[in-house]
C-alpha cells in the first residue's frame, strides 16, 4: 500500500505478506502527510518492508509505528523499517514475529 498525501491515517491488523517494492510506503507525493499509525500489522517483504520518504515536503509529524509483527524476507537485510532521521517517529514494540526480538528501525539522511 502506498500514502502519497493526507492526514489522520490508520492503518491497523492488517495482514501485508509478501511485499515487493515496500508493504507500506509512505511518499508524500501529492500533499503533506502527518498523523499517521502503522500498528499492530504483520508484514514483510519489500526492499524495507515500510518505507518513509520525505520527498521534498519536509517531515512526517505524528508518524507511529507501533506493535507490529515483522517477518525477514526483506531484499535489503535486516530492514522491517526505514525513516529519515529528520521524521519524528514513536516506534515501539515492534517484533520480529519468530523471535520476538525487536525489529530494527533503520534511519537515513
Amino acid at each position: 500500500m502506498q500514502v502519497q498525501g493526507g492526514r489522520n491515517i490508520r492503518i491497523t491488523g492488517n495482514r501485508i505478506p509478501d511485499a515487493d517494492n515496500a508493504g507500506l510506503m509512505i511518499t508524500q507525493d501529492t500533499a503533506i502527510t502527518s498523523d499517521l499509525q502503522f500498528t499492530d500489522n504483520w508484514a514483510d517483504g519489500g526492499g524495507c518492508t515500510v518505507n518513509v520518504a520525505e520527498k521534498g515536503k519536509g517531515p512526517i509529524q505524528g508518524l507511529v509505528v507501533d506493535s507490529n509483527r515483522f517477518g525477514h524476507a526483506t531484499a535489503v537485510a535486516d530492514c522491517p523499517v526505514i525513516a529519515p532521521s529528520t521524521t519524528p517517529m514513536t516506534a515501539v514494540g515492534n517484533v520480529y514475529d519468530d523471535t520476538n526480538l525487536p525489529a530494527r528501525i533503520r534511519r537515513n539522511g
